[in-house]
């Protein structure tokens, strides 16, 4: 698991414990096994219980966590606005075709663009995110443009998946078209 920031202003805000922000924000991307990991079964479950009654958790089932319903007040604690994410801004940075492989299509509605854009709202959750997604897939294209190799751009399910753009995110963007006098 990555590091995760606890806002200690918003736990004392909503009446949390540090553990029950962790175990929603878990809960929320359904990161199960960390869960399992870093809690137990018995204590996250304790503590799912334990938010069953605030506005947090509308429904649980036993000792289930997949079954347990979250509702938009997390996503709100969590500062989540899957809204606010504009995933045709990441999208229109892959070249549509290079040699025989198609990568992108200008139409928005193809059931590629729509698995596509569900992947990158799944690993996605934040403007922050966002951004460096936009920032490092953008690095990524253009380094593989400037050394004449987009015939090995990887498929962008693939990048998405994997999370590659966070190999690319800190690589300072090259401007083609900057004259030198």
């Amino acid at each position: 698991m990555k590091t995760l920031e606890i806002d200690l202003y918003k736990c004392k805000r909503n009446n949390l414990r540090p553990d029950e922000y962790v175990l929603l924000y878990l809960m929320q991307f359904k990161k199960y096994e960390e869960i399992e990991k870093l809690f137990g079964k018995e204590e996250a479950i304790a503590i799912r219980d334990n938010l069953c009654t605030s506005k947090y958790i509308l429904s649980k089932v036993g000792t289930k966590f997949r079954s347990t319903v979250l509702s938009k007040s997390v996503r709100k604690l969590l500062g989540i606005s899957k809204e606010n994410i504009n995933f045709d801004e990441w999208y229109i940075i892959y070249p549509p075709k290079v040699g025989t492989r198609v990568f992108t299509t200008k139409a928005t509605g193809t059931v590629t663009y729509n698995k596509l854009k569900a992947k990158y709202l799944l690993h996605v959750k934040t403007i922050e995110d966002h951004e460096i997604a936009v920032r490092g897939t953008e690095a990524m294209v253009a380094m593989h443009r400037r050394g004449g190799k987009l015939d090995f751009l990887p498929d962008p399910s693939r990048v998405i998946n994997n999370q590659e753009w966070e190999k690319y995110a800190d690589v300072a963007p090259v401007h083609t078209n900057v004259k030198v006098l």
